[in-house]
């Protein structure tokens, strides 16, 4: 079932899908820029996060055309950590997309990733996507990456502190995962989740049904082994 939350919204794969827009003009190009975070906060010890289930919450927030963000529709709901993720990503800020050099107002696809305590690398096999109400429409654009399979990062060996990195890759038109941006730094964390990442597969986004490559935010929370809730 989705769940939707009023302007709390976020957990960190990111991507954008446009609300319907009318074509460009016969033979020209559109030039679309997605939306993109702008700063991720940290999670910190005391945050409720940390005290939950784990797992991989997939929500779509919307972006208006001013960067603020609308309200949030949850595409994998896990319970009782989908809230505590929503209200973390509350604390981001965002840039709006652009089409044509005109901002407009989007949906960005965040996946957070929350591990379990003391885990060193695990593969979650995720289900299909349940789509919005106002999917069709927006498909109609522009249908942003969708996450396939992922993969827990390995928790570092030689470390005991826990923290949120988060990082933007850039997903190609054949679905595989290319540069990778850090966004949010926590060393040593942030290497271990640079190589999960490159382990998660997607299907491609698509513009007027057309793959074509694309961005997405990725948000990885880590525990320490010695975490205790």
């Amino acid at each position: 079932m989705l769940r939707h939350f009023a302007v709390v919204m976020t957990g960190v794969l990111l991507s954008v899908a446009l609300q319907a827009q009318e074509p460009a003009g016969a033979g020209q190009r559109e030039r679309f820029r997605p939306a993109r975070v702008v700063s991720v906060t940290e999670v910190h010890n005391a945050d409720p996060i940390l005290g939950v289930s784990s797992g991989i919450v997939v929500l779509e927030v919307k972006v208006d055309e001013n960067g603020k963000m609308e309200g949030v529709t949850a595409r994998r709901d896990i319970e009782p950590l989908t809230p505590h993720v929503a209200r973390w990503v509350q604390e981001w800020t965002f840039a709006p997309a652009r089409l044509n050099g005109k901002r407009i107002a989007s949906i960005v696809t965040v996946a957070a990733a929350v591990s379990p305590s003391g885990l060193y690398g695990m593969g979650s096999a995720l289900p299909a996507a349940k789509e919005s109400p106002d999917a069709s429409e927006r498909e109609a654009l522009f249908r942003p990456p969708q996450v396939l399979d992922a993969i827990y990062p390995g928790y570092p060996l030689t470390n005991l502190i826990s923290g949120a990195a988060a990082v933007e890759a850039t997903i190609s038109e054949t679905g595989e995962v290319g540069d990778i941006k850090v966004l949010r730094d926590v060393a040593p964390l942030t290497s271990a989740a640079t190589s999960a990442i490159k382990g998660w597969k997607f299907q491609a986004a698509t513009l007027r049904g057309k793959p074509v490559a694309a961005k997405v935010v990725l948000a990885l929370v880590y525990r320490s082994p010695t975490h205790i809730p």
